[in-house]
């Protein structure tokens, strides 16, 4: 029986948008990036809002005027009762309407793919084997590019990757095109089954599902990390020994993993039957 990595149909469509691009340059591939994130972005900066002008009222000579003289006049001392202070009555405090951050877009199928130089075939192409075999290749040079991009871009690029993702599983072309590569990959009939490649595609999307949510609930993103040997490794060693996906996550960030787990949560209630009452 082999034993199948876990990992994540949404996490691999993002890591495999990542992994794909085009041989160039990083020159290249970033004013690739930059052009797509700016035509993403279009219309989303709020317009400048400027503060009223206010006019310094005018300055007036102060009127000289000659003192009156009056004679002293001479009161009786006024009996004053005591001061009774009504109680203070104080307005209700408004409350100001909480600014809530603009939500990110997802990029569409065109963005990705002018990102990435990718095509819908390909891209779906690496998604089946990429859930069959989890052997996510990232490639250098866009990866860099990503890194210098906005945390913004980057999470509106693993929100359309995950879209893109979840439709391709859910069309019909999805249960066919896997059986095929099933057994190009694996070996298996299309009536052969194994529980960890199980027949149905929508039982492995399950178990990716599943095997990401687990892996990744208990990252520790303040982790230490040192140099050693000219590479990175964790100074601690539990974590040295968590899976490959763990470590994957632990380097996309806290936003980023957030983001792709409540994807995953979401797409998963999705799959699973409702509970009997």
């Amino acid at each position: 029986m082999r034993k199948m990595l876990t990992g994540l149909l949404v996490g691999s469509a993002f890591l495999s948008v990542m992994a794909r691009a085009s041989e160039g340059p990083d020159k290249t591939l970033g004013e690739k990036v930059q052009k797509v994130w700016t035509q993403h972005n279009a219309g989303r900066t709020a317009p400048e809002q400027k503060a009223p002008e206010q006019e310094a009222p005018e300055a007036k000579a102060p009127e000289a005027k000659a003192p009156e003289q009056k004679a002293p006049e001479a009161k009786a001392p006024e009996a004053k009762a005591p001061e009774q202070k009504a109680p203070e009555q104080k307005a209700p405090e408004a409350n100001a309407p909480e600014q809530k951050a603009p939500e990110i877009k997802a990029f569409t199928p065109e963005e990705l793919f002018k990102a990435t130089s990718w095509d819908e075939a390909s891209t779906q192409s690496f998604l089946l084997d990429a859930i069959l075999n989890n052997n996510l290749d990232i490639n250098p040079s866009l990866t860099h590019a990503l890194r210098l991009m906005p945390m913004d871009f980057r999470e509106g690029l693993l929100r359309g990757a995950a879209a893109f993702a979840k439709a391709f599983a859910q069309s019909p072309v999805f249960p066919e095109e896997y059986l095929k590569r099933r057994k190009d990959l694996w070996g298996y009939e299309p009536a052969q089954e194994d529980p960890n490649v199980p027949i149905a595609a929508k039982d492995l999307v399950e178990i990716r599902l599943r095997a990401f949510l687990a892996e990744t609930a208990d990252i520790d993103f303040d982790a230490k990390v040192e140099l050693k040997w000219s590479r990175v490794y964790f100074a601690d060693e539990k974590y040295e020994a968590k899976p490959p996906l763990w470590k994957k996550c632990f380097r996309l960030g806290p936003r980023l993993t957030q983001v792709a787990r409540e994807l995953a949560a979401a797409w998963l209630a999705e799959l699973e039957p409702p509970k009997q009452p």
